[in-house]
C-alpha cells in the first residue's frame, strides 16, 4: 500500500518504516496483474469467506475478564494510569507489570529493540501465562512500543539488505508460541514496495469463538489514542454500547476512480504462503461492497457510496470503511468531521494509519478566548498539489474540542509569507490551552510553516445611525447599503455612542465613502477632548455612496465607556459613515513559544525574523484521529502491511454484527500475524452479542432457471444482476431453507416501470409467501434495498421470484436474501416466572408466560420495519404481546393478538402493524391476558 516521501527541505531525519515512493506513484503500488491472484497475492479480504463458502457459524459466547491478562508498563505513569483504570472498570485480575522505554513520551520510543523486547516484555508475559492458563487475550496500554526492530518477521524495504524486519509488536505477540515444529505455516509478502515474512494467523476465516488451546497464539489489543483520555475512552465506550441500544449507520465509502471487481469472488478462503504482487485495488472496492450488501440484506443501517467525492460530516456513525487518504478523492477535513457512536468500529486501506500514536501538534498555555471569533496566522506553504492543507484548533487537549479548522494557502515558498484569517466555528470563552494540530492529507512531505498566530474578536456592528448624540450638523440619509448612513459630517463634528465595551478590543473598523476630500476619524473615550484611543484616515472614494472599509489599531482601550467619534478634516463635507465596530484579539503568539511540541516539527529561521515552525510532516490519513472522534475500536499497520495483509472488511463486519468480540472480529479477518497490524479497543467489547447473525444475499443471477427472456448483466456493485425483467418472467432457486424466516428483501434498480416480486413456493404458481413492489429509482444501475413481510414459509423449497407489473422493461435484481427471526430463548432479560422448554419444531420456546410478564432483547433493528410477526402456540388462555421499546413501560410499538390454537406446541404465526421506529432498540415483549392463567408459548419472532 502506499508510502510517502517525508520530502525535507533540508535536513533528513531518522525514519521509522520506509518511504520509498513518490506521492502518487506509490499509492498501494498499482503495478498489478489481476490474473497472478490465485495463489500469489490473495487479497485483504481474504476474511469475507461467508459469502463464498457456505460454512455455518458457531454462535458467539460471553467472554469473561478472567481470559484476559493486562499488560502495563510501569515506567510510564500513562500506561500505569490506563492500565488501572481498565482493571478497575472491567473487573480484570490478571495485571502484570512490565519495565520498558515510555512510547508515551516521544515517536522514537515507540520502537524496541528485539533483545529487549523479548528480555523486558516477552519474557514477564511468557511466564505469567505459563502459570496462569485460560488467557486467551493480551491488553496492551499505550505507553508500551508499538514496533519491533530487526525481528525474524515484519516487513522492510523491498531489496534491503541486511534483513530489518519491523512488525507490530502486537502483531508479533499475537504469535507467540507460533513456530514451524508446532504446524504453523509461513507465508513470504512482496509488494508496494516491501517484503517481509509473517505467520498463517490459524484463526484466520474461522468460524468459531476463539480460544488459546485451539489455535494457538492470542488475540492482542491496545488501549491507545493520542492523549491517555483517549485511551481511557475507549474503555468507557466499550462500556456503554453493551448496556445501551446502538443507534447510528455504517459508512462504506469505495472509491469510484479504481471500479469494483466481482464481489462474490473475494475472499480466497485462506491466504497466500507465496505473495508476490499487491492485489489491484478493484478488489477492495468489491469487499467493501461485498460488505455493504450483507449489511443491507440484513435490515442494518448503511450508506455504501461509490463516488468521486470523499464522504465526510457524518455522525453518530456505528462502523467506518474507505480508502481513507489512498482514495483519489481524500479530503482531510471530510475524515476528520467524521463521529462516532459508542460500539463503532472502524478500518481503512492505509499501509501506515497507526504508524504512531504520537499526534503532530503544538500547544500554548493560558490563552483568553472570551469574545474571539476568528484566528489569525503568518504561513508559508510550497506545495503545488491540489490537495487541503489544514491545521484544527482544538482547547484544553489535543484531542479536545475543535474550534476552528484552517485551510492554509499556496504561498509558493516555504519562506514566502501569508497572513491568514479562519473563522472560528464555536464560540468560547474563558482561558484555556490551546492546540493546533496538524492534519495530514495523504500527498507526502511537509504541511506547511506557521511563524505566528492571533485570536481576534469583534464587538457587534454598531449602525452610525443608532447615535445617542450628535454635536449638530449631521444628518441621517438612506444609504446604498441600507438603511441608513450619517451624512453632511464637518470638520469638529462629533457623535456619541453610549456603554461601549473596549475591554480586549484592538482595533477599529469604520464603512465609509467620500465624494469630497475625505479626512479623519478620531475615537475618544468619555468626552470629544477624553482619552485618544485611535485615529483612522477616511480616503476620498469619488462617490458620497461607494463604500470602503478602514481599520485603524486602538491602544489603551479597557473598560466600558461613551464613546466619542470625533471627525476632522478640511473645509466642506468630509465623508459618510455607515457602520462601524471595534475588533479585539489576543497578543500577537509567535510560534516559536510554544508550551508543548509534538511529533517531527521543529524550529528554523523565519525570513521574517526569529523564527517559524516547519518540517511539519504529512504522512497519511491516521486512525488515531478517529479514535480521538468518538471510535470503540480500530485496526491499522504500524509499516507497508500490503495490501494482501489487511483483514478483508465484510468478514471483520460479519463477525462483529453476529455478536462476536471486538478481538475476534478483527483477527478472524486478519491473515497474518508477526505482520503489521495493530487492533485497539477492548477485546471484550460485543454490544451485538445475543443478536441475529448478519445474513450473506444470494446474488439474483445465480439462479437455477428462468423463464420470459431474462438475462444478466453487469452491476455497478461489483458481479452481476438480472435484468430485461418483464410481466410474467420469474427465476428459481433450489434447496433454499425457509424455516424461521419472516422477511425477504431484495436489491432493485428500475429506470422502467417498477412493479413487484412474487416469492412463491416450488411453482411459479405455488403458494405465495409474500409480495414485495419495487419502486422506480430513476436508473437501471440505481439501486435501492426493499423489503416485506413473508410466511407459509417453513422447511426447504425450490424458491420462484415472479415478476410482475405492466408492459414493457420493469426492474433490476442484483441480489434477495431472508431475514431469519429471533429465537424466544435468546432473551437478555426476563421478569421471571417464563420458563424454557424443548419445542416440536426444534430448539427450544419459552413457556409458563403469565400476564404482566416480559423478555427482553437487545439490539434489535427497528429501521424500515412495518410489522411484528410471532410464532405461537397456546392450549391455556391465549391473550397479547405488547411490543416496548427500551423499557417494560416505555414506547408501545405494536400489540399482536395471540389466539387460542388448542396445544401447547401447535404453532402458527400472528402478524400485527409496527409503529415505523428507526435505530436500533432492546425490544421489551411485554404478555398480557387473564391473570389466572398460562397465556401461550412463544418460538420466535421477527420484524419486518
Amino acid at each position: 500500500m502506499r508510502n510517502v516521501i517525508r520530502h525535507k527541505k533540508s535536513e533528513s531525519k531518522p525514519k521509522f518504516g520506509f518511504n520509498i515512493f513518490s506521492p502518487r506513484e506509490n499509492r498501494f503500488r498499482a503495478h498489478l496483474y489481476p490474473g497472478l491472484r490465485s495463489i500469489a497475492s490473495l487479497f485483504l479480504y481474504a476474511g469475507i469467506v461467508l459469502a463464498l463458502v457456505a460454512q455455518a457459524k458457531a454462535a458467539p459466547i460471553q467472554r469473561t475478564p478472567s481470559e484476559v491478562l493486562l499488560v502495563y508498563n510501569s515506567a510510564s505513569a500513562t500506561s500505569t494510569a490506563i492500565g488501572m483504570y481498565y482493571a478497575a472498570q472491567r473487573g480484570v485480575t490478571n495485571v502484570l507489570a512490565v519495565s520498558c522505554q515510555d512510547s508515551a513520551l516521544n515517536s522514537i520510543n515507540e520502537t524496541i529493540s528485539l533483545s529487549n523486547y523479548k528480555s523486558q516484555i516477552q519474557n514477564p508475559i511468557s511466564t505469567y501465562l505459563s502459570a496462569h492458563p485460560g488467557i486467551n487475550f493480551i491488553v496492551l496500554t499505550k505507553g508500551i512500543p508499538i514496533r519491533i526492530d530487526n525481528a525474524p518477521t515484519g516487513s522492510e524495504p523491498a531489496g534491503q539488505t541486511p534483513q530489518d524486519f519491523q512488525p507490530s509488536l502486537d502483531s508479533y505477540l499475537a504469535a507467540l508460541g507460533y513456530s514451524t515444529a508446532n504446524g504453523n505455516v509461513q507465508a513470504s509478502i512482496t509488494g508496494s514496495g516491501a517484503q517481509g515474512v509473517a505467520w498463517i494467523n490459524k484463526y484466520y476465516n474461522s468460524t468459531v469463538p476463539f480460544t488459546h488451546e485451539a489455535f494457538g497464539g492470542y488475540l492482542v489489543t491496545r488501549l491507545d489514542g493520542y492523549i491517555q483520555s483517549d485511551a481511557m475512552a475507549l474503555v468507557d465506550r466499550s462500556i456503554a454500547a453493551m448496556q445501551t441500544p446502538l443507534t447510528g449507520s455504517i459508512l462504506i465509502d469505495a472509491d469510484a476512480g479504481d471500479g469494483i471487481a466481482d464481489k462474490t469472488q473475494f475472499p480466497p478462503a485462506t491466504p497466500s504462503t507465496d505473495v508476490l504482487m499487491e492485489e489491484s485495488f478493484d478488489h477492495g472496492n468489491a469487499d467493501l461492497m461485498h460488505a455493504a450488501g450483507d449489511l443491507q440484506a440484513s435490515g442494518l443501517t448503511t450508506n455504501a457510496t461509490v463516488t468521486s467525492t470523499f464522504v465526510g460530516n457524518q455522525s453518530n456513525l456505528l462502523g467506518y470503511y474507505s480508502w481513507g487518504s489512498n482514495d483519489g478523492n481524500y479530503n482531510s477535513e471530510a475524515y476528520e468531521s467524521l463521529s462516532f457512536a459508542p460500539g463503532a468500529i472502524s478500518n481503512t486501506y492505509v499501509s501506515t494509519s497507526m504508524v504512531s500514536f504520537i499526534g503532530q501538534y503544538v500547544g500554548f498555555n493560558s490563552i483568553n478566548l472570551t469574545g474571539m471569533t476568528s484566528l489569525k496566522a503568518r504561513v508559508a506553504n510550497a506545495n503545488t498539489d491540489d490537495k487541503l492543507h489544514v491545521f484544527q484548533i482544538r482547547i484544553d487537549n489535543p484531542s479536545g474540542q475543535i474550534i476552528g479548522s484552517c485551510n492554509v494557502p499556496q504561498t509558493g515558498g516555504w519562506q514566502t509569507w501569508k497572513t491568514m484569517t479562519c473563522a472560528l466555528s464555536a464560540s468560547v470563552s474563558g482561558v484555556h490551552n490551546v492546540y493546533l494540530t496538524f492534519i495530514p492529507n495523504g500527498f507526502g512531505g511537509n504541511l506547511y510553516n506557521i511563524e505566528w498566530i492571533q485570536f481576534q474578536g469583534a464587538a457587534s456592528v454598531i449602525e452610525a445611525a443608532s447615535y445617542n448624540g450628535l454635536s449638530g450638523g449631521e444628518q441621517l440619509e438612506v444609504s446604498s447599503e441600507g438603511p441608513q448612513d450619517l451624512g453632511f459630517i464637518t470638520n469638529g463634528a462629533n457623535a456619541v455612542y453610549n456603554s461601549i465595551n473596549l475591554n480586549g478590543m484592538t482595533s477599529f473598523t469604520a464603512r465609509v465613502a467620500s465624494a469630497g476630500a475625505g479626512g479623519s476619524l478620531q475615537i475618544h473615550v468619555d468626552s470629544p477632548t477624553g482619552t485618544l484611543i485611535g485615529t483612522c484616515t477616511v480616503p476620498s472614494t469619488g462617490g458620497w455612496q461607494t463604500w470602503t472599509t478602514q481599520t485603524c489599531k486602538l491602544k489603551g482601550a479597557s473598560g466600558i465607556h461613551n464613546v466619542y467619534l470625533v471627525f476632522t478634516g478640511g473645509g466642506g463635507d468630509l465623508y459618510n459613515l455607515e457602520w462601524f465596530n471595534f475588533v479585539g484579539g489576543t497578543n500577537l503568539i509567535e510560534v516559536a513559544s510554544y508550551n508543548v511540541l509534538s511529533g517531527d516539527a521543529s524550529l528554523e529561521t523565519s525570513s521574517d525574523g526569529g523564527q517559524d515552525l516547519g518540517n511539519i510532516f504529512d504522512g497519511q490519513s491516521h486512525m488515531p484521529d478517529l479514535i480521538a472522534n468518538g471510535l470503540t475500536g480500530a485496526e491499522g499497520y504500524t509499516n507497508e502491511p500490503c495490501l494482501d495483509g489487511i483483514e478483508g472488511i465484510t468478514f471483520q463486519i460479519d463477525h462483529y454484527q453476529s455478536g462476536y468480540t471486538l478481538a475476534e472480529s478483527f483477527y478472524a479477518g486478519t491473515p497474518y500475524l508477526g505482520w503489521e497490524g495493530i487492533v485497539v479497543g477492548d477485546p471484550l467489547t460485543a454490544p451485538y452479542l445475543g443478536v441475529t447473525p448478519t445474513v450473506t444475499p444470494t446474488q439474483a443471477s445465480s439462479f437455477t432457471g428462468s423463464a420470459g427472456g431474462v438475462s444478466t448483466e453487469s452491476s455497478s456493485e461489483g458481479n452481476l444482476d438480472v435484468g430485461n425483467i418483464l410481466n410474467g418472467s420469474y427465476t428459481f432457486y433450489s434447496n433454499v431453507n425457509l424455516s424461521n424466516l419472516t422477511t425477504f428483501r431484495a436489491r432493485v434498480a428500475s429506470a422502467g416501470l417498477g412493479g413487484n416480486i412474487q416469492v412463491r413456493l416450488d411453482n411459479p404458481t405455488g403458494t405465495l409467501a409474500g409480495t414485495c413492489t419495487v419502486p422506480v429509482t430513476g436508473d437501471w444501475q440505481s439501486w435501492t434495498t426493499v423489503s416485506c413481510p413473508i410466511s407459509n414459509t417453513t422447511g426447504t423449497h425450490t424458491v420462484y421470484l415472479v415478476y410482475t407489473g405492466g408492459d414493457g422493461a420493469l426492474f433490476n435484481v442484483e441480489w434477495f436474501a431472508f431475514t431469519p427471526t429471533i429465537q424466544a430463548s435468546s432473551y437478555s432479560k426476563i421478569s421471571g416466572g417464563e420458563q424454557l422448554e424443548s419445542s416440536s419444531e426444534g430448539g427450544e420456546d419459552m413457556g409458563f408466560i403469565l400476564a404482566g410478564s416480559y423478555a427482553a432483547y437487545n439490539n434489535v433493528t427497528l429501521t424500515g420495519a412495518t410489522h411484528f410477526t410471532a410464532r405461537v402456540a397456546s392450549a391455556g388462555s391465549g391473550g397479547n404481546i405488547e411490543v416496548h421499546l427500551d423499557s417494560p413501560s416505555g414506547t408501545l410499538a405494536a400489540t399482536c393478538a395471540v389466539p387460542v390454537n388448542g396445544d401447547w406446541q401447535t404453532w402458527s404465526p400472528v402478524t400485527c402493524n409496527l409503529t415505523p421506529t428507526s435505530g436500533t432498540h432492546t425490544l421489551y415483549l411485554v404478555f398480557t391476558g387473564d391473570g389466572g392463567n398460562y397465556l401461550f408459548n412463544l418460538e420466535s419472532f421477527g420484524v419486518n
